[in-house]
């Protein structure tokens, strides 16, 4: 809370903290959550019980002065018959429109400025399909704009948890206290063999 002062939340009024606890939305996110001040209580817990593990698209990062912000979520709860939530919907669509602002055109009208929201989907696009079939999946971009912008799904192709702390793991070892000295060759073998850079790139 103190944080989201720092960062100018007090003067940044398209955003409000909610004590998500007293909501009772999700168990693994902090007690406050930054979200669009025009989203109220209900909506939040409808959007609750259709992402995975109640976790809500919730701002973790802004910038007071353009409106630019990263917010985290989980999966939809779509399914194979990518079933739909407006409060979802409407929720995005706010944190999208953090960032859309209005210009002149040359006939000096008033217009809104071309922009696109950049959905991240963390998982390979496979993965997100493959989920589908648990009642999981992901966002159908369509779904999630309107005239002020576009929204675009970007697939980061990491792979899944086990394998990104197995490899953490392993490149965490060539890196701990009195491991073994290795030549320039062997190390970057197998730091090569970690997985770890290909993951962050």
């Amino acid at each position: 809370e103190a944080d989201f002062n720092r960062l100018g939340l007090q003067s940044f009024r398209k955003l409000r903290l909610v004590t998500q606890a007293r909501l009772n939305l999700c168990q693994t996110y902090p007690n406050h959550l930054l979200v669009p001040a025009d989203v109220d209580d209900r909506d939040l817990v409808a959007v609750s019980k259709y992402r995975s593990k109640q976790r809500i698209p919730a701002v973790s990062w802004f910038d007071v002065r353009t409106g630019a912000h990263i917010a985290r979520c989980a999966q939809p709860m779509a399914g194979v018959n990518s079933r739909r939530c407006a409060e979802d919907e409407r929720l995005v669509a706010l944190l999208a429109g953090l960032t859309a602002r209005e210009t002149v055109n040359e006939a000096g009208d008033v217009v809104w400025a071309k922009c696109t929201y950049y959905i991240i989907d963390a998982r390979s696009k496979v993965a997100s399909r493959g989920n589908q079939l648990m009642g999981k999946g992901v966002e159908q971009a369509k779904h999630y704009r309107d005239g002020r912008y576009a929204t675009e799904l970007l697939h980061m192709n990491i792979g899944n948890i086990h394998a990104v702390r197995e490899s953490f793991d392993a490149v965490h070892a060539l890196h701990r206290p009195g491991a073994p000295e290795l030549s320039s060759g062997g190390y970057l073998g197998k730091l090569d063999a970690s997985g770890w850079l290909a993951h962050v790139h």
